[in-house]
C-alpha cells in the first residue's frame, strides 16, 4: 500500500512538471500521457505482485512503455539512438528471466513464488 502511494505521488508530480519542458522541447505529445499511465499501472502491478506470471507481466508493461518514452523525442540523434539500443537489447533477458525465476523460486507445478508454511 505504501508503495503503491508513492508510486502514485511520484507520477502525479511528473504529471504536474511535464508540460512545461514538453512545450519547451516542442515535445507535447498526448501519448506521453498514456505511456506514462502505462509505466505508472506496471510499477503498482509490481509492487503488489505475489505471483510470479503478475511478476513478469509487469515489468514487460513497465519496460515497453519506458522504451518507448525513451525514443519521444523524434527529432533528437540521442533520443533516437537510446530507443534503438533498447530495442536491440531488450527482447531476450525476460526470455531467461522468467525461465530462471521460475526454476529457482516457485513450487513444483505453480507459478506462484513459495510462502512460508503456516505455523
Amino acid at each position: 500500500m505504501f508503495g503503491n502511494c508513492v508510486i502514485l505521488g511520484t507520477s502525479l508530480l511528473t504529471v504536474v512538471i511535464s508540460p512545461g519542458y514538453l512545450i519547451r522541447r516542442k515535445l507535447h505529445h498526448g501519448e506521453y500521457y498514456s505511456l506514462l499511465m502505462a509505466a505508472t499501472v506496471g510499477m503498482m502491478l509490481l509492487a503488489g505482485a505475489t505471483s510470479l506470471m503478475v511478476i513478469f507481466l509487469a515489468i514487460e508493461l513497465l519496460s515497453i512503455s519506458l522504451y518507448i518514452l525513451s525514443g519521444f523525442s523524434r527529432q533528437e540523434e540521442r533520443s533516437q539512438e537510446a530507443a534503438v539500443k533498447y530495442c536491440c537489447s531488450a527482447p531476450s533477458p525476460p526470455r531467461s528471466s522468467s525461465s530462471g525465476w521460475r526454476w529457482c523460486t516457485a513450487r513444483p507445478g505453480t507459478p506462484s513464488s513459495p510462502r512460508s508454511p503456516p505455523r
